[in-house]
């Protein structure tokens, strides 16, 4: 909890990424899994984050969350100018990290080219299809993650890394909710 903001969750959150990154502070970004996982998993709480290899992009990006700033940003001059900017530099470089925590259990899974990643985890999930019941279906339910991770790094340069004691999770049983 945030203790600015009582009952609010904190806006920052410190984690330890897999080398080469180390101990970054990750902006609260609100992916789908913070609202899928509790549903699908039964955790009493998801919390999802972004930080990128660059300290200073990812700072940028969230300061232009913040209301004043992205007022200043929809004008066309500035919008222009940014635009202009960030086609001339190059900051930052093709690696990542992902982490989950859970109350009893953390992994982080790294590498490079992040395209790459998340297409082989795509072509995977299609893998499985044929085996999973008619309906729709978040991925942790498709597949035991752990191992699915596992697989995912044997097909490329990518690493999984356990950061506290894992146990396997069985994929949900529970009817998915239906879009």
């Amino acid at each position: 909890m945030d203790p600015r903001r009582p009952g609010k969750p904190a806006r920052l959150l410190d984690r330890r990424l897999p080398a080469p990154y180390g101990p970054r502070t990750v902006h609260r970004f609100p992916f789908s899994d913070q609202y899928t996982l509790p549903a699908t998993t039964g955790a009493a709480s998801a919390s999802t984050g972004l930080c990128l290899d660059s300290r200073l992009v990812t700072g940028l990006l969230r300061a232009a969350g913040r209301p004043a700033v992205a007022r200043i940003l929809r004008r066309p001059g500035v919008r222009r100018l940014l635009l202009a900017a960030l086609d001339a530099t190059h900051v930052g470089g093709d690696g990542f990290a992902v982490t989950v925590h859970t109350e009893d259990a953390a992994v982080a899974f790294s590498g490079r080219d992040q395209s790459r990643a998340t297409g082989l985890a795509t072509a995977l999930a299609v893998t499985r299809l044929p085996s999973l019941r008619p309906g729709v279906f978040h991925l942790d339910q498709a597949v035991e993650p752990l191992a699915f991770l596992g697989e995912l790094a044997a097909h490329g340069s990518f690493t999984l890394h356990p950061l506290h004691p894992l146990r396997p999770v069985r994929p949900s049983a529970k009817q998915p909710p239906m879009y």
